[in-house]
């Protein structure tokens, strides 16, 4: 039996799975979070290739940055919402001259 962590919350699976499936299984994008296998950072373009071992911890951790709409969703959950004036704000000055 392996566990799934994300979000203060725990979720127990059978057999060995990728990390995209699993991932996708507990309703989380996986182009919206990073993944720790057992310590080790697994890298998203192995989700689909790497198999979880039978026992492991897979700890999840979203992503803060905003996506394509301002809004940052995980697992159906909006995260914070992006401001277009803030982004604005935060931008550098246009060179007009």
């Amino acid at each position: 039996m392996s566990t799934l962590v994300f979000d203060n919350e725990s979720v127990t699976f059978d057999g060995e799975k990728s990390i995209a499936e699993v991932l996708i299984a507990n309703g989380i994008k996986p182009s919206l979070v990073m993944v720790r296998v057992n310590g080790e950072v697994v890298i998203r373009e192995q989700y689909e290739s790497f198999i979880v071992p039978e026992g492991s911890e897979i700890k999840v951790y979203p992503f803060a940055g905003p996506g394509d709409d301002g809004l940052d969703f995980v697992r159906g959950k909006v995260l914070r919402f992006v401001n277009d004036d803030e982004l604005a704000r935060n931008g550098a000055a246009a060179n007009i001259g």
